[in-house]
């Protein structure tokens, strides 16, 4: 049994559907804004989804492996999982550190245009940068726990597998 490819797309945390979120993407054809923004009683939510295991799972293979290789059916074969367990914990760390922070980098531009065309100034203020992955089922997701965990407390941003994203909004006020 693998890892299934649209698990960890961009779009894969269902949540979202139940929620009433404005599409950041119909502000502007030609500037880059956040995926969704989920406007509350003092602040908004501007939640981006990233495909950040995705993205380390691609660059894992680098200068390795052929990343298409793996996949067969939608699935990462298990194959895949022997190839990471086989990668020193050092080097995984960093592999996830350089892939997220390149998925990581593009998110103030993209906070500062959506916050441009946002009406409440007082909202705006308050608002709160949430980004979420979704969980691949292996060994990795405690890492990548790990790592955002400590990003957490040093930015802005906050980092959330899906599943722990109405939690997160019951705990603001905002579910």
């Amino acid at each position: 049994m693998g890892i299934s490819i649209i698990k960890l797309e961009e779009g894969c945390c269902q949540y979202l559907n139940s929620l009433p979120l404005v599409d950041g993407d119909k502000f502007t054809d030609n500037e880059p804004t956040v995926d969704n923004i989920l406007e509350c009683d003092d602040k908004y939510f501007l939640i981006e989804e990233k495909s950040f295991l995705l993205n380390f799972f691609r660059k894992s293979c680098e200068g390795k492996r052929k990343f298409g290789h793996f996949i067969k059916d939608g699935e990462l074969n298990s194959d895949f999982l022997d190839f990471l367990a086989s990668l020193d914990i050092k080097e995984k760390r960093k592999i996830l550190k350089n892939s997220s922070e390149d998925l990581l980098s593009e998110i103030p531009k993209k906070v500062e245009v959506t916050l441009d065309y946002l009406e409440k100034e007082e909202k705006k203020k308050n608002s709160l940068n949430v980004i979420l992955y979704c969980e691949s089922g292996t060994e990795i997701d405690k890492i990548a726990s790990i790592l955002f965990s400590r990003y957490n407390d040093e930015e802005e941003n906050t980092i959330l597998e899906c599943n722990q994203l109405e939690k997160f909004l019951k705990i603001k006020g905002c579910a």
